[in-house]
């Protein structure tokens, strides 16, 4: 039995550890609330987006406009997956149920992919540390963006994913990342985002705006990449709170 000096010991060390558990969880629990705030306040952009998207969607290629490299199919001859995650972990499942999505399409489109040659882009620390273990061609990686994403951080994944697609270094964009629904309910996708096709632009207008009620002119989503950091810190706040409670009851 130990001694009374080291059951002493051994309490106060337990003490501290819920104090720190617990100052955690108050920390991710205002970032989650900062992070949301953000996101609602970027909803204006996203309406002239949508309006954007919306007219896009209602041209087809059969029109008079000569149309971009963008929206041009060609031969699929090298793709590029983006993997989004987080840059901490401490998030419960949020980073591994988009890597379980990767993995389930990768397998099921296996021969698909077959002949294509491969390309991936890491979004975050973990999902750059995943993808280092599965010994694939990585050829940028875009970490440490902090908590609270800006366009200024943005920009240089946009431009890199565009460019190379502009310079046919790849001819397919797919990512993966997490659709919000609340901040218990994260729903890992994957989403097609070059070329650009008019069917899919019709779905995600489709998918983002209702169909019928007062709220069929407006945007259900916010910023992707503003979402994706509350989404984060949603997970994060609850994972820390539910591993509290199980441990202090």
């Amino acid at each position: 039995m130990d001694s009374p000096q080291n059951i002493k010991k051994r309490l106060k060390s337990v003490k501290n550890i819920k104090q720190i558990t617990k100052a955690m969880e108050l920390v991710s629990a205002v970032k989650m609330r900062k992070s949301q705030q953000i996101a609602l306040d970027s909803r204006p952009y996203a309406f002239l987006a949508l309006d954007l998207l919306a007219t896009v969607s209602s041209l087809n290629q059969s029109s008079r406009w000569q149309f971009p490299e963008l929206f041009k199919i060609r031969k699929i001859n090298k793709v590029l997956f983006v993997l989004v995650s987080s840059d901490k972990g401490l998030a419960g499942a949020f980073n591994s149920s988009v890597f379980k999505k990767f993995e389930q399409h990768m397998q099921r489109d296996k021969e698909k992919y077959q002949s294509e040659e491969k390309f991936f882009v890491a979004v975050g620390e973990k999902s750059a540390s995943y993808l280092s273990k599965k010994a694939v061609n990585i050829v940028k990686k875009f970490v440490q963006s902090g908590d609270h994403t800006t366009p200024t951080q943005v920009e240089p994944l946009a431009d890199f994913i565009v460019e190379g697609y502009l310079e046919k270094k790849w001819d397919r964009v797919v990512i993966f990342s997490t659709h919000f629904r609340s901040a218990l309910k994260q729903e890992p996708h994957v989403r097609r985002i070059l070329p650009i096709d008019f069917n899919h632009i019709k779905e995600t207008v489709q998918e983002i705006i209702p169909e019928r009620g007062k709220f069929a002119d407006l945007i259900k989503e916010h910023d992707a990449n503003l979402s994706f950091n509350f989404r984060s810190k949603c997970f994060r706040t609850f994972s820390q709170k539910i591993g509290y409670e199980n441990s202090f009851g």
